[in-house]
């Protein structure tokens, strides 16, 4: 289900099951992956001349919480959970089952392996792996 509000990019690929909540921006070159949910007010595939690659892929069975930020060029796993207001810029990998708490920033180029955990008012610095 897409809210009447959200604008959605002509060249987005959202899969089977998702539900995006209202007055989300989702830009050109988001991949989301099935039964995912993005909620309300989240800003996502924001471009950047910074990004390596323009997709953004967000795994199956994710959950973006209300009024987070991702970039362009970063991949994200399945089963991948952030908390509200959480960004994510550009060039990150991020493995599958990560939970990002609520404002979390991931600065650019990190590599994040599957099964972290990492709570509220988390910064990971630009070119961090974890």
């Amino acid at each position: 289900m897409i809210h009447s509000t959200a604008i959605i990019a002509p060249n987005t690929k959202i899969g089977e099951n998702v539900t995006i909540g209202a007055f989300c921006i989702i830009h050109d070159f988001v991949e989301i992956g099935d039964n995912s949910t993005i909620d309300n007010y989240c800003e996502v595939g924001i471009p950047t001349p910074l990004a390596e690659n323009k997709v953004l892929s967000i795994g199956e069975a994710s959950k973006i919480r209300s009024y987070s930020c991702i970039y362009a060029g970063s991949s994200l796993g399945d089963n991948f959970v952030s908390g509200h207001y959480a960004t994510i810029r550009e060039n990150s990998v991020i493995g599958s089952n990560v939970q990002l708490g609520s404002r979390g920033d991931i600065q650019g180029d990190c590599e994040i392996g599957s099964y972290t955990k990492m709570h509220a008012d988390v910064h990971i610095g630009k070119e961090s792996k974890i």
